[in-house]
């Protein structure tokens, strides 16, 4: 469904993306490699450096960029393998039997969203965001979010 690239130093905008790690960790269900899934508006390359650089110092209130920086580190430093994935955008068009069944989906993992926002275009189809669409197919394949995100949708 997207055209994941390994980020290298790209300068992107407009990305989602998403931290690896190997060797995955455990879940409530099952396994995954996620890490952490967010999106941006900035280059790609910045947010990196922010979410794998930032120290907790002063002046620095970033708590998603000291989280990520710390474990990142933590990870690398006892040999795992941290990785960045990015697709170009941040929304995408869902037809309207793909809206129906992630309606569903968004109901259970992030009901005030549902009830706030959740409205399907008079064909049904819906524009929503990636960002949103994989943290809510994440918790619903492992009942519960990314390590580093904060909720799940």
């Amino acid at each position: 469904m997207f055209q994941w690239q390994k980020f290298s130093g790209q300068t992107s905008r407009h990305v989602t993306y998403f931290y690896t790690v190997s060797p995955p960790a455990r879940r409530f269900r099952g396994e995954s490699s996620v890490l952490y899934i967010g999106q941006t508006e900035k280059q790609i390359n910045i947010r990196y450096k922010q979410e794998t650089e930032t120290n907790n110092t002063q002046g620095n209130s970033q708590a998603t960029n000291i989280r990520t920086s710390h474990v990142i580190r933590f990870l690398q430093a006892r040999g795992d393998k941290v990785e960045l994935f990015f697709t170009e955008g941040i929304d995408m068009n869902l037809a309207k039997h793909q809206a129906d069944a992630f309606g569903r989906l968004l109901q259970v993992w992030n009901k005030q969203h549902y009830l706030k926002k959740f409205t399907p275009r008079s064909d049904g189809t819906l524009e929503v965001e990636i960002e949103k669409f994989l943290l809510v197919h994440y918790a619903d394949a492992h009942l519960e979010g990314p390590p580093l995100n904060n909720r799940a949708g």
